[in-house]
């Protein structure tokens, strides 16, 4: 981020309980592949549960908790679903 420039009211510090969060919903997501199409997030970048946060003091971007859970999950990207019971 630009010296002194504020990272906004929505910046949030991505923390292991949102890499969590999203880890379920995936879960749930793969749950029922047969009805959900496809999902987004609606946002990537300094905002809440971000998958990238930008550093205050060199500008570089810092993968979050949640980034590595969406790079765990690209595997099911076009996959086929299988019940296990």
């Amino acid at each position: 981020m630009a010296e002194g420039s504020n990272p906004g009211f929505l910046y949030q510090q991505n923390t292991m309980r949102d890499a969590l969060v999203a880890a379920v919903h995936f879960d749930v997501f793969h749950r029922f592949a047969g009805r959900v199409v496809m999902t987004n997030i609606a946002q990537t970048v300094n905002i809440l549960q971000a998958v990238l946060l930008t550093d205050e003091t060199t500008g570089t971007l810092v993968r979050t908790p949640t980034y590595h859970v969406f790079a765990m999950n690209t595997g099911h990207q076009d996959a086929q679903a299988l019940a296990v019971h």
